[in-house]
């Protein structure tokens, strides 16, 4: 489970930078989210 939760923090982290560079938005990580990835404009 571990694993599995970093990799999604990782993942975050790229998707949270890529779419603030690109789209301007910031993406909040949270663990318990099961993507991970909440879009707040």
């Amino acid at each position: 489970v571990v694993p599995n939760i970093v990799v999604r923090f990782e993942v975050c982290i790229l998707s949270n930078v890529i779419a603030n560079v690109i789209l301007n938005i910031k993406i909040i990580c949270d663990y318990n989210w099961r993507l991970g990835l909440i879009v707040l404009i």
